[in-house]
């Protein structure tokens, strides 16, 4: 019957602590710099969605409005009109 393999405690830690401070001081900036360009996005996305709710809202009012008139011109026999074109 064969021992099986000894394993060894894992130190993660212990290689950052050896390697070089610049290029963690490169990888914290990076990760500052990405952190700050999704809040910016964060805000864009918002405003944008704020944006179409508002657009949706206004579309919604013409169309009623559209439709209320039709109604109103198929009730009061509004003349015809001249298409602008002639």
């Amino acid at each position: 019957m064969q021992a099986l393999p000894v394993s060894r405690a894992v130190c993660y830690t212990g290689y950052m602590s050896h390697e070089d401070p610049t290029s963690r001081q490169q990888l914290e900036e990076r990760i500052t710099y990405c952190e700050q360009l999704a809040d910016r996005l964060d805000h864009v996305v918002t405003d944008l969605q704020k944006r179409v709710l508002s657009l949706e809202l206004q579309n919604s009012k013409l169309a009623a409005e559209l439709r209320q008139q039709q109604d109103l011109s198929r009730v009061f026999g509004a003349p015809h009109e001249v298409p602008p074109h002639y």
